[in-house]
């Protein structure tokens, strides 16, 4: 029972620790809301400025992340981080990661990790992809100093008109009054 019994509040203290991640302090944290679309990933950074499908973050940090989406659900993820999180419209859930510099270094000064839909969220579901790009503190510092004022959007002219799901809905419905 001792042993049963120290093995629960072990598993009980990682799981906690998984959920709320390093303690890192105010400064350490960098928070980023992430926005699932069809189909693909809007990062809001702090300082307002916006990037399509690639997540650029500094190593050695703790980054939050603020999941959502503005139209159906998806799942954002990257396996090769271990994160994943549920992006529904109208709620957010949260989850951080960290890269350390070692692992940056060891792919060249700049590592790379694929992003990917785990939710079938419609037919371009299979394109949606993008990118976290990790850079060294001071490469990434610089990077952010210049996002001021800029930043990149989606909005629905830019979306793939073959994937356009709502001029089907609306042959259909009008196929069916005529």
């Amino acid at each position: 029972a001792i042993v049963v019994i120290s093995l629960v509040v072990y598993a009980y203290g990682l799981l906690l620790y998984v959920e709320d991640g390093p303690d890192t302090g105010e400064e350490g944290d960098i928070e980023i809301t992430v926005e699932g679309y069809q189909f693909g990933w809007e990062f809001l950074y702090p300082n307002g400025h916006s990037k399509m499908n690639e997540l650029v973050v500094p190593a050695d940090k703790r980054i939050d992340l603020a999941v959502t989406s503005r139209d159906v659900w998806h799942n954002f993820g990257s396996s090769e981080l271990r994160i994943k999180s549920d992006a529904i419209p109208g709620e957010t859930s949260e989850t951080w990661f960290s890269v350390s510099s070692d692992e940056v270094e060891a792919q060249g000064g700049e590592a790379t990790f694929r992003v990917e839909c785990f939710e079938l969220c419609g037919s371009g579901h299979s394109a949606m992809k993008g990118q976290i790009t990790v850079l060294p503190q001071d490469e990434w510092e610089e990077w952010y100093a210049n996002t001021e004022g800029d930043s990149e959007s989606a909005s629905v002219e830019d979306a793939d008109p073959a994937s356009d799901t709502s001029r089907v809905t609306g042959a259909a419905i009008g196929g069916v009054g005529a």
